[in-house]
C-alpha cells in the first residue's frame, strides 16, 4: 500500500459529530491517564518501548489524545493518515517495537468505551477501528527506506557545498564550525538564500536523522540551539532601515517549541521594509491577541510544526478575526503540519499559507498597501 492509498482510505471514514469531538477533547487526559495504567499493567510493556523511560511513553499518550481532538475537531482524517507513518518511524527510532502500537490503540478504544457515552462513541470507535486493521501497512510505509533528499529540495551551487559543512558542523555539534560557515552572509539576498538553501535543508536533515534513531535527542536540541545562535548572529545581514511597509506579528502558536521558521520569517520581514513584533516560541493565546490588538498589525504571521496544536491556531486566528474587525489585517500561517497537507491551512480559518520564509514575505506584501 502507499501513502496515497493509505490516505484515500481515510478520506471515507465518517466524520465525528461536533458534540462527540467535544466530549473526547473534554475527556482527553482522563483517557490517557487509563491508557498509561493499561500499558504499565502489561509485563511486557519494557519490551514494547525498547526499554525506553516510562515518560516517553506518557508523553506520546498525551500527545495522541491532543492530535486525535485535532483531527476529530477539524475532520482531517488525510492528516491522520499522513501522520501515522512519521509517528511510528520516530518511535520505532526512540526504541519502541511496531508491536506498541496495537496494543496502545486496542487500550485507546477501551479508555474510549470507559469515558465517553455509547451514543457518541460509534464514528470514534470506526476510526480506531481503521487504524488497528491499517497497522501492518502502516508499519511497511514507515519502515520503507527514505532519504534526507525527500524532505529536502535540491540546494543549488554554490549552497549545497554550504549546506553540507553546515549539517556537518551540526552532527559534530560544532557551533564554531558552523558560526563559520555563516560568516560570509553579508546582505539581505544572502540572508534569504542561507535560510532556505541552507538552514532550513539542513535541519530537516537533522530532523530525518533523529526520526531514524541516527541522532539522540540531546544532538538534536543541540543542533536547533547551535543554529539559533547563527540566526542570532546574522542580525547585521538583514541590514535594517526605517520600516515603510507596515507592522507586522510574528509568533509560534502556544504549546508550540520549535520556532526557527518564526525567527527567520521575521528577519527576512524587517529586512523587507516591516516593522516586526517576534514573540518567539509558545506564546499564550491571551498574550498574543492582546499584542495585535494593541499594535493593530497589517499582518499576523504564525508558526505551527506539530498536527496537535492545530486546534490552537485555529482558536488563535478566530481571535485575532474578532479583535481586528476595525482594521483589515491578513493572517498568514506556516510551518511542517501545513506543508504535509495542501489546504489544510483553510481548516485553520487562516487568510494564506506560506510554504517557507520567502514565500511569507511574498504573502505579507499582498497586504502591505493596507499597512497601518
Amino acid at each position: 500500500m502507499t501513502l496515497e492509498q493509505l490516505v484515500e482510505g481515510a478520506r471515507a471514514l465518517p466524520l465525528v459529530p461536533a458534540d462527540a469531538a467535544a466530549l473526547y477533547a473534554a475527556s482527553s487526559k482522563t483517557m490517557a491517564d487509563l491508557v498509561n495504567v493499561d500499558l504499565l499493567g502489561r509485563r511486557d510493556v519494557a519490551r514494547l518501548i525498547g526499554n525506553s523511560p516510562l515518560d516517553v511513553m506518557f508523553a506520546n499518550h498525551a500527545n495522541h489524545a491532543a492530535f486525535m481532538s485535532n483531527v476529530f475537531s477539524l475532520g482531517q482524517h488525510e492528516l491522520m493518515a499522513r501522520t501515522l507513518p512519521w509517528v511510528y518511524r520516530a518511535y520505532r527510532g526512540r526504541g519502541f517495537s511496531y508491536d506498541y502500537f496495537p496494543v496502545e490503540l486496542e487500550a485507546w478504544t477501551r479508555a474510549v468505551e470507559a469515558c465517553l457515552p455509547p451514543a457518541q462513541t460509534g464514528q470514534i470507535q470506526a476510526i480506531y477501528g481503521w487504524m488497528l486493521a491499517r497497522h501492518p501497512d502502516v508499519v511497511l510505509l514507515a519502515s520503507a527506506e527514505r532519504s534526507e533528499a525527500e524532505s529536502s529540495p535540491a540546494t543549488p551551487e554554490p549552497w549545497a557545498g554550504m549546506r553540507e559543512r553546515y549539517l556537518s558542523a551540526l552532527v559534530a555539534g560544532d557551533s564554531a564550525a558552523a558560526l563559520e560557515v555563516a560568516r560570509p552572509i553579508t546582505t539581505p539576498e544572502d540572508l534569504e538564500y542561507f535560510f532556505l538553501q541552507v538552514i532550513q535543508p539542513a535541519m530537516y536533515a537533522v530532523g530525518d536523522r533523529w526520526e531514524a534513531g541516527g541522532l539522540s535527542v540531546a544532538q538534536e536540541h543541540l543542533a536547533s540551539a547551535i543554529t539559533s545562535r547563527v540566526v542570532a548572529g546574522l542580525s547585521t545581514a538583514r541590514n535594517v532601515t526605517k520600516p515603510w511597509r507596515g507592522r507586522a506579528v510574528v509568533s509560534a502558536a502556544p504549546n508550540e517549541f520549535h520556532e526557527l521558521g518564526a525567527w527567520m520569517i521575521s528577519d527576512l520581514l524587517e529586512a523587507d521594509g516591516w516593522e516586526v513584533s517576534y514573540l518567539g516560541a509558545n506564546t499564550p493565546q491571551e498574550d498574543l491577541v492582546e499584542l495585535i490588538r494593541s499594535r493593530r498589525p497589517a499582518v499576523v504571521a504564525l508558526s505551527v510544526t506539530m498536527p496537535f496544536n492545530l486546534d490552537k491556531a485555529r482558536a488563535i486566528v478566530a481571535a485575532v478575526k474578532q479583535q481586528a474587525g476595525s482594521w483589515p489585517v491578513r493572517v498568514i500561517v506556516g510551518g511542517l503540519v501545513f506543508n504535509t497537507q495542501a489546504g489544510l491551512w483553510k481548516a485553520v480559518g487562516a487568510d494564506a499559507w506560506a510554504e517557507n520564509a520567502r514565500d511569507a514575505v511574498l504573502q505579507a506584501r499582498g497586504s502591505s498597501k493596507q499597512a497601518a
